[in-house]
Formats: C-alpha cells, structure tokens, sequence
C-alpha cells in the first residue's frame, strides 16, 4: 500500500515553468523534469530573475564608494523594494496542501498528533551528546564505527585504536549477512532488529561525494535541501551502526551527536577545559591539531588511523555494484584525487585517494591552519577552534521570534556573510566582476529584451494583430509583467553601465575586503520587527576550523566523528519544528513553506540573501564556473538549484530508500521506491514529530507515548 503522503496537484503551462528544475529543461536524467516551451514558460523565468539580480547587485555595491555611488545605491535600495513588491504581486496562488495533508496526519489520531499536555505522541529513540554516553555505550559506538569500515578491535597487532581489517564486516553484504549469524540462538527479543540496514562506511561516504559532485550543482548543501539530505544521511549512519552492534540485546541505541558549544574558545564551553571531556582528546575525536611529522594524520582518539579509502572503479566507479544503485556512480561524478610525489615527496606513491584534494597521509588528516583553507591567514572569530554558543544555538531555532519558515532556519545554519571566509589578497582572483559585465548581464539584457517583445506582442494579439486580448483579467496581468520587465531593463542597464565604468576591480571589491579585516562566518535571521542579527554559523563552522579533509566538503564524511555535527543541526531543525507546532499546528500544512516551484522566492523574507538563496551565490562563484563538473547548472536558470524543490527526490544521483521502514506502520509503505528515493516533501512528513522515529535527550520531554491526543 502506498504510503499516505500528501502530493500537490499537477501542475501546468506557467506553474509548471516554475517547478521545473532549473527554469524550462532539465538535460541531466535525474530528475524527468518536461520540456516546457510556451510563452508563459518564458515570461515565468524573466518574473524568477527579478529577485536573482538583487543578488548580483549587492555584490557590486559592495565595492563602489562616493558619492556618486550613493545615488545608485538608494535607487537600487528602491527598484529592489519596488520589484519585490511587484514579483510578490505576480506570484500566483500556489495549490493548496491543507486538506490532502490534514487527512494524512488525521491517520494518527490528529493532524498534529499534539496531546493536551502540550506533547506529543511518541516515543521514538533518543540520541544523547556524545559527552553523555556511559563507558559502554561508548565503547559500542566506537566498535560499531569500526566495523562500518570493515575493522574490528584486536588484542594485539592492531592500528594505533587497537583495530585491525576483518573480512566478516569489510562488504555491506558480509556485514548483513554476520549481524544475522549473531542472531542464531538468542532470543527473538535480545536479537538485532537492524541487520538489513548495515552499509559500508565508505558507500555512504560515496553518496555524500556524490551530492556535492552532482551535474545540476551542488545536492545536499546550500539550499533548502540541506537538512534533509543530512537528516537521511545521519539516519542511514544511525541505523547502519545499530545494525554493526555485536551485543544481545544491542547497546547501540542511536547514534551521538556532537554539540560544538560544549567545547567553544568563546565563551569557554562547559567542556573545553575538561581533559576527559574535551571532544579533541584522546578520549573522543582525537587531537584538533594533526602531526605534521606524519602530514597532519590523527593518530590518537576512537577513531585514531582512521584509514581514507583509494578509489577505484571497481570500488567507487562503473564496474562497481553500486553502479546498479546509482547514476553518480555508474557516471563517476567523482572520480577520487591523485597524490603523487610531486606533491608527497620522493618516493611516494601515487595514490588516487577517495578525496576531492591533494593529502598524502593515508589516515584522516586535520591542520585547523591549512594553507588551502580560510583560516591560513589568521583564526576566524579570534580562534583557530570552535566559536559558538548556546545561545546562539537556540536563537536559531526560537519561533516566531527569530525564524517562522524552513529557508529563515537554513539561513540560520550557512554563511550569510560569504566573502569573509576569502582572504584579501585572494578576493581579486574571484571572478564575480568579469562573469557579470561579460556574460552573465548581457545574456539577461538579451534575454529581457525579447520577452519584453513578446508580452507587448500577446497584448496586442499575437500572431492575430486584429484580436487584441479580451480578457481584462488576462490583460492586467500581461501588463504587471510587463511593469516588472521593463524596471529589470533599467535595472540591468544601470548594472551594466555600471560595471562599464569600474575597471578598477580592486574598488569594486574593496567594500567586500572591509568586512574581512576580522573574519567569522555568519547565519543570519530576521526578527519580527525586521531588524537582522548574525550568529556565528553552525552547519560548516567545524569545516572550516578543522581543515584538511574534514575542509574538503565532498568528502567530507572521511572524518567520521567531527560528521556527527550533522546530526547537531538535525536537532536544531527539530527543535524548530518542535517549537513551532506547538503554537501554529496550520505549519504543517504548508510544509514550513519550504519551495514548492522556482517562484517561491519570498519563503526566505526579503533580499539581500545568504548563500543559501534562492538564487545561491555558492553556485555562482562554484558551478557556474566548474562547467566540466557542472554541465548542466546555469546561474538564474530558477531561484533554487534544481532538484531541491519540495516534491524534488533528495539527491536523486544516489538517492535514499527504505529508512523509515523499521518505524513504519504495518498498512503503510514507507519505502520511498513509488517515487526513486524519498521526496523533501516525505522526509518533512516522516521525521514530524508525531512520527519520527528518534529524537534528541535535549527534546525528549516534548514526547509522551500514553498522552491524550488534543
């Protein structure tokens, strides 16, 4: 039976051009998007551009000054209100959820499943700090990981954490196949439950690669998509762990999540004095700083020697079996980097290693001052380690006060402040100002241009001259988009002019070089009265701190227990959606407006946006200019990287299936096959807090099993 997920009517003619991924066609195959080439096709995305070029110019006035600059930009502070205003205006009524919704959630007793008391009613797992887990449970988790890799603990002989290779665990089928012999002779209710679920460490490393490696940009950061990429990818590591527990009953209960405020410079974290607290210690991840005698390797801690896997075909490539499972794979999106003796020294073989960057060490490696990374020039925030704060944390995921709508949460979590983590030196070397004035601008002139034709020929009857539109409906209409065309003409004049004239690209970044003169990365959220404040930023803090390969975001899940940060900000979105439903259950019913089609361009409030978009700078200043990797992105093509939409499969490369099965009810089919792999739209549906098959020990008291439904 399929299960009762809420599906949004089909759209046509000018909402199917929005919902489309990336404007009107989609090359790649992941997606079956149509080919849509009607006349509201093309007036749609001239309307989606309207608020992508606000981005563009707010780069550009980063870096003019005087006084003739302040005119163009209290007039560009204007035409972006004006036309906010005006796109707000043309949008469209988008098909409503409401009902199909509610009668889904209704399965379970309410449409929130919210009691009286204010709970709600479940009782999924709970994942604890990793600080908060017994000796035991430690030692399980450690184990667990290990054996993911195909390790397992030895007495003597084994790596710098005591492990040693160990054939029964190195496949995903070996591993499933040893959690089910384990399970001979013991009683049916000690047995694990989890066997089907065990996947090699690396697979699921291969499928975060290919998220980030993907044709139609990047699949799994920067966008609405994010949490929900790393929600299953958190999930799927969750569940292979249970799976990879050899005791009976299991003692893997949930995976750890790592709280980066406990271990903060500023303010001192509760644990960043406390030797055995202390995440970069022997007792946990192991040392922040790498040995640079053994090219930065991590040889202390659980996961000490950490081995980085070689990529071949035959393991990451074509003739590999997830080759059948994925078209990442079977494509080589990614294809591993070689390290060779120029890079390593004499004597060093050269290595195709499963990374996205040039490293010689064969372990996981970390140098927080990596010459490649944005604090090779001094510490972001002051400190080479973590900043970040509870507070901080909270005000993140506090509703209404602070975030009201799935994008306000995301921008929360990414850079809002981009160019700061780009040395100064480095920033001329940004192609921004050469891509706008040579290519990006004067395409859009061209492109406004002839659809500005076309609207005044549909006004005045097409191809028919003597039957002018009738419709007084269909003419206001016409005319509004016409408004909108020709104040983004002028718009794109006056940038044009404008770049004409700033030849000196060290003015024109110099705005954006200010700011960097004491760098952090910043989220950002809007209050209810509209005022802006910055927090430091989450999700990619630890990244960029880190260096190295937990830098590298392709490859990132190399260093398994800084990943688990992830698996932070899952609680942050949870807390948000936690917080929120308890004062406005109608949320649901909208999805948290997250996008639903390339128009839903106003979910994250009102421009200048982070780099999360809509319209990503990060795909800009990434895909735009990679197009052997990217084949198929095209900056402005839609305000969201297509494939990210709500009804969009999550990373469709190498997608997610049958993780919601052991939570599933019995007369449901929670596999997310009916559609390729789980929706936006699913995984939103199947982790609401009424259904969510665990949670967090900082939430845990929203739950009650044996409340009474409201």
């Amino acid at each position: 039976m399929a299960p009762h997920v809420p599906h949004v009517p089909v759209a046509t003619d000018e909402e199917d051009c929005r919902e489309d991924h990336g404007g009107c066609e989609d090359s790649t195959g992941l997606t079956g998007a149509r080919t849509i080439t009607s006349r509201a096709c093309r007036v749609c995305k001239v309307s989606c551009l309207v608020l992508g070029l606000l981005v563009v110019a707010m780069l550009i006035l980063l870096g003019t000054s005087g006084p003739q600059s302040s005119g163009l930009k209290a007039w560009i502070v204007k035409a972006s209100s004006d036309l906010s205003l005006a796109a707000e205006s043309l949008s469209p009524p988008v098909p409503e959820l409401g009902s199909t919704a509610t009668a889904a959630l209704e399965r379970r007793g309410t449409a929130t499943g919210l009691c009286r008391n204010g709970k709600f009613k479940n009782a999924p797992r709970i994942r604890k700090e990793w600080r908060e887990l017994t000796k035991r449970e430690l030692r399980a988790v450690q184990n667990a990981f290990w054996r993911l890799k195909g390790f397992s603990r030895r007495k003597s002989g084994g790596n710098a954490a005591g492990y040693a290779p160990d054939s029964n665990w190195d496949t995903t089928e070996k591993g499933i196949a040893k959690c089910k012999e384990l399970n001979q002779g013991v009683r049916k209710r000690d047995q694990n439950p989890y066997c089907e679920y065990f996947t090699n460490y690396d697979e699921m490393a291969a499928l975060h690669a290919c998220s980030v490696k993907d044709p139609r940009c990047d699949q799994g950061h920067t966008g609405p998509h994010f949490m929900n990429f790393h929600r299953m990818v958190i999930l799927k590591m969750e569940l292979a762990l249970m799976a990879a527990d050899t005791n009976r009953p299991i003692q893997v209960t949930a995976i750890p999540y790592w709280d980066q405020s406990l271990d903060s410079e500023d303010p001192i974290g509760r644990y960043r004095n406390a030797p055995d607290k202390y995440i970069f210690s022997e007792n946990y991840f192991g040392d922040f700083w790498g040995k640079p005698e053994n090219d930065y390797a991590v040889v202390n801690g659980l996961f000490a020697e950490w081995p980085v896997a070689i990529w071949t075909e035959e393991r990451f490539g074509s003739k590999s079996k997830l080759a059948n499972q994925s078209k990442c794979i079977a494509s080589e999106f990614f294809k591993g980097t070689v390290a060779t003796a120029d890079d390593c020294g004499d004597g060093y073989t050269a290595t195709r290693w499963f990374r996205d960057h040039v490293e010689c060490s064969e372990y996981v490696a970390r140098q927080p001052n990596d010459p490649n990374g944005p604090q090779a020039y001094g510490p972001l925030g002051g400190h080479y380690g973590i900043v970040y704060s509870k507070e901080e944390f909270e005000a993140c995921s506090t509703y209404p006060e602070n975030v009201r709508t799935w994008m306000q949460w995301n921008t929360c979590q990414d850079p809002g402040l981009f160019f700061c983590d780009v040395p100064r030196d480095e920033l001329l070397l940004l192609p921004v100002r050469d891509q706008l004035r040579d290519a990006i601008v004067p395409a859009l002139k061209d492109r406004v241009t002839k659809s500005i034709k076309e609207i005044e020929k549909a006004l005045k009857g097409g191809d028919t001259p003597s039957m002018p539109i009738e419709d007084p409906v269909e003419t206001g209409k016409l005319l509004k988009r016409l408004t909108v065309a020709n104040a983004l003409a002028a718009l794109l004049w006056t940038l044009s002019t404008n770049l004409e004239a700033s030849a000196d690209t060290q003015a024109l970044l110099q705005g954006i070089a200010n700011i960097c003169d004491d760098p952090m990365v910043y989220g950002y959220f809007t209050k209810l009265n509209e005022e802006r404040s910055f927090p430091r930023m989450q999700h990619g803090q630890a990244h960029f701190k880190a260096g190295r390969d937990f830098l590298d975001v392709t490859t990132s899940a190399n260093d398994c227990g800084q990943f688990t940060q992830h698996a932070d900000e899952d609680r942050s979105n949870m807390r948000f959606m936690l917080l929120s439903l308890r004062k406005n259950y109608r949320l649901e019913e909208n999805w948290w407006d997250y996008p639903r089609t390339q128009f839903d361009v106003l979910s994250n409030g009102k421009p200048p946006y982070g780099l999360s978009g809509p319209f990503t700078t990060a795909g800009l200043l990434a895909c735009q200019t990679d197009f052997d990797t990217f084949p198929f992105y095209r900056w402005l093509a839609g305000a969201w990287t297509p494939g990210t939409l709500l009804r969009d499969v999550v990373n469709s490369g190498f997608p997610f299936i049958d993780l919601f099965n052991s939570s599933c009810p019995e007369d449901e089919d929670c596999s997310g096959r009916q559609n390729g792999g789980y929706t936006n739209q699913e995984i939103m549906y199947y982790v609401h807090p009424s259904r969510t098959p665990y949670t967090y020990d900082t939430l845990a008291q929203y739950f009650d099993p044996d409340c009474e439904l409201a």
